[in-house]
């Protein structure tokens, strides 16, 4: 049993996102990622259900569902060559093997534990708002149906939800998570 209410286990948090920590397996196990048919990441996403994901709509513009496909199980940037299982389902066309971010030398064995852990799943459908105004990111959010279910592990769980819509207390904690930059570029 998982207790969705709280992230398994935590080393390091940073306040921002610039200049950011990395996080590690299992921190945020419900961090999904979201590929296209060229193997490159999307957008991030939360597993919700054991074959549902939340992310956002402008992730699928003008995209056909069967374009996509989820990695679950790692904190990595990596790609659909670190799969563990065989991505039969998998949408992605185009495998490459370029390397993954490397993780530091404190990191390296826990991050090489969680390497089976990585799985690919297509994307059955997905499910968005109709865009009829120009207040596009008001409704920007999508549900992404699974070809298959997964199974829940240490390293892939499911995101806690408010029961009954409640807003969380003003004085609680919020994580922003991704795989954004985590240092600051200038020209």
């Amino acid at each position: 049993q998982y207790n969705c209410e709280k992230r398994q286990e935590v080393k390091h948090i940073s306040a921002r996102i610039i200049n950011g920590n990395e996080a590690l397996p299992k921190h945020w196990p419900w961090v999904v990622a979201i590929y296209d048919s060229n193997d490159t990441l999307v957008c991030g996403g939360a597993l919700i259900h054991e074959e549902y994901v939340i992310t956002a709509a402008h992730c699928f513009v003008n995209q056909d569902a069967h374009e996509f496909s989820v990695l679950l199980g790692t904190t990595l940037r990596t790609n659909s060559s670190q799969c563990n299982n065989t991505p039969k389902d998998c949408n992605i066309q185009k495998k490459t093997t370029r390397k993954t971010e490397v993780p530091s030398k404190e990191d390296e064995e826990y991050h090489k534990a969680s390497e089976t852990q990585v799985i690919c799943v297509g994307v059955e459908s997905i499910c968005t708002p109709i865009q009829n105004t120009c207040c596009l990111f008001m409704k920007d959010i999508a549900v992404v149906k699974l070809k298959t279910k997964v199974n829940y592990t240490d390293y892939i769980q499911p995101i806690g939800l408010p029961k009954n819509c409640e807003d969380p207390p003003a004085s609680s904690t919020s994580y922003s998570v991704g795989w954004g930059r985590i240092f600051e570029y200038y020209d």
